[in-house]
């Protein structure tokens, strides 16, 4: 069985398995928006007065508005989180307004919401969790908060239309797959504070062109990260300076052959 196989049929499994368990979990209430559109939730704490926006049997679609706080038996909940596949599947979603509140956002929230193009990430949001923008197609552009500290597996997988994306520089890891067969993505700035990086993490990305490697201290690596169909990456090291264009294939052939080798190319960790 081929990788490209091997990967869709573990991305299927993953998507369904969470889709059926969001089916089965009961939410605590609905309330309507500002805009008289339903939203369903979850109680995180009743002491706190926090919830969670939770999935809709139906599938919410077109602009969803999410609130700061919600009203529910004459008590006030303030909306911190998104759920699990909460928003997963929702074809028909187009855009949604999350609230600065919401500090969680859950594995899969937004995967497979084809026509999902436009989206802001809050800035208390420290993790970008697994799944959360799984084959969002229509996203064009995305900012990732300054808070944020990891990119989850698969987060941002098959964003075909994604054309750049700057990480910030709080974020220490960046997960399997994280840019999996993003296409349509022509750069990519690393930061210093990276310490690893997941296998094929940036793999099928034919598109990508230039790619800022700002790592200060060089990392081991063992399988490759970066498309082969990319002719050439602009590589920087801050302890050298930018060491200018190197074939991309010289420096996967680099990472595989002597990948504990100092050649001056950063080296990156496969988690």
């Amino acid at each position: 069985m081929t990788f490209m196989k091997t990967y869709m049929i573990k991305t299927i499994l993953l998507a369904v398995a969470l889709f059926s368990s969001s089916m089965v979990h009961a939410f605590d209430f609905l309330a309507l928006n500002e805009d008289g559109v339903i939203i369903y939730y979850s109680i995180l704490s009743s002491k706190e007065r926090t919830c969670s926006v939770a999935r809709d049997r139906a599938g919410y679609s077109d602009t969803i508005r999410i609130p700061e706080r919600v009203s529910f038996n004459s008590v006030e909940f303030q909306v911190v989180g998104i759920d699990n596949n909460a928003f997963g599947m929702c074809v028909d979603l187009t855009s949604v307004e999350i609230p600065e509140t919401v500090t969680i956002i859950g594995q899969s929230a937004f995967s497979n919401c084809h026509n999902l193009a436009s989206i802001t990430i809050p800035s208390g949001v420290s993790i970008i969790s697994s799944g959360a923008f799984l084959a969002c197609y229509s996203l064009t552009s995305i900012t990732i908060p300054d808070g944020v500290t990891s990119i989850g597996n698969d987060a941002f997988g098959y964003c075909t239309n994604l054309t750049s994306m700057t990480i910030p520089d709080n974020v220490t890891s960046i997960g399997q797959y994280a840019f999996y067969n993003c296409t349509g993505l022509t750069s990519v700035t690393i930061p210093d504070n990276v310490t690893s990086i997941g296998q094929y993490a940036f793999s099928g990305c034919t598109g990508l062109e230039r790619g800022d490697f700002t790592n200060r201290e060089p990392l081991c690596h063992q399988q490759p990260l970066l498309p082969k169909q990319s002719e050439n990456l602009r590589l920087a090291h801050s302890s050298k300076g930018n060491i200018g264009e190197i074939p991309i294939d010289k420096v996967l052939d680099d990472f595989q052959q002597h990948h504990r080798r100092k050649h001056g190319i950063p080296f990156l960790e496969v988690i």
